[in-house]
Parts: structure tokens; C-alpha cells; sequence
């Protein structure tokens, strides 16, 4: 029942966040929604596999996965990188891997309505960082989205020691 809650929340807080119906969909968002659709079989797949299989398994497939998908999608827009950003582009990658290896090893020790709430709080922390970084601006409703996300963060947490304290 917690769970459940936590993860309304989350979403109702990304719904907020987002305001969807208050813009026209542009083509983008709908390459957007197919990523989002992906994100979610890719929980789905982690999840399976983390039972048997190890992180480093997990992040080979995905990466098995992403890396032609990734490549076609770049296609039409291709520019080869210049020297000064092959840094960025290894941080980038080292971090995502690290993302993924968490990613992976939190669904061997957790279960997907645990682990998923959680990562609803990346919305609220990516607007912070475009705050803080890029000088972009925030509104009270990726304010009243975040607390909400928070929210249901929160109540999936304490109850998730309740039920492991039984």
C-alpha cells in the first residue's frame, strides 16, 4: 500500500513537473515518451536479470543494447568530437556507467517499487543542477513536483524499514 502511494507520488510529482496538456506536443516529446517507455522495460529487465546475474552482466547488456541504438539515433546529426571535448565525453561515460552499476545492484538487494521512487528524485535534482549550472529558471511548480517526488520518497522509506523490522 506504501509503495503504491510512494510511487503515485513520484509520478504525479514528474506529471507536475512536466505539465503536460499546457503545450503543444512537439515531435521531440514523443521520442521522449518511446525513451520513457524504454527506461521502464529496461526496470523490468534489470530487475530479472539481477536475480541470477551480477552487476558487471547487467551493464554488459545493457550497453550490448544501447550502444547500436545509440549509434543509429546519432546519425543524422553526426559531428566528429574535437580534442577539448573527449574529456567531457569520458566523464559523461564513466559516470552513466556508474549509474548503471548502481542501478543494477540496487535491484539485486531491493525491490522495483523501492528502487523506482527513488529515481523519480533525478527530475527534481536535474532542474537544480540547471539552476545552478545553466542559469536556468525554476517555477513553483518544479518546486511543489520536487516536494512531492521528496514525499513520496520518504513514505516509501520509513515504511520499507517498518516492514524489514517485522
Amino acid at each position: 500500500r506504501y509503495r503504491t502511494l510512494a510511487i503515485l507520488l513520484g509520478f504525479a510529482g514528474i506529471m507536475i513537473i512536466l505539465r503536460p496538456g499546457i503545450q503543444i506536443i512537439q515531435p521531440a516529446a514523443l521520442v521522449v515518451l518511446f525513451a520513457t517507455f524504454c527506461f521502464a522495460s529496461t526496470y523490468v529487465f534489470t530487475r530479472h536479470m539481477a536475480a541470477t546475474e551480477s552487476p558487471l552482466t547487467i551493464i554488459f547488456y545493457m550497453n550490448l543494447v544501447q550502444l547500436p541504438i545509440g549509434f543509429i539515433a546519432s546519425l543524422p546529426s553526426w559531428n566528429y568530437p574535437t580534442l577539448e571535448s573527449w574529456p567531457w565525453i569520458l566523464l559523461i561515460g564513466l559516470t552513466g556507467l556508474g549509474s548503471h552499476f548502481c542501478f543494477a545492484h540496487a535491484f539485486r538487494h531491493a525491490d522495483a517499487a523501492v528502487v523506482s521512487p527513488l529515481d523519480f528524485m533525478r527530475l527534481p535534482l536535474i532542474a537544480l543542477i540547471g539552476w545552478a549550472i545553466y542559469n536556468e529558471s525554476w517555477d513553483m511548480m518544479i518546486f511543489l513536483g520536487g516536494i512531492i517526488i521528496f514525499s513520496g520518497n520518504l513514505i516509501n522509506i520509513f515504511a520499507e524499514q517498518k516492514f524489514t523490522k517485522k
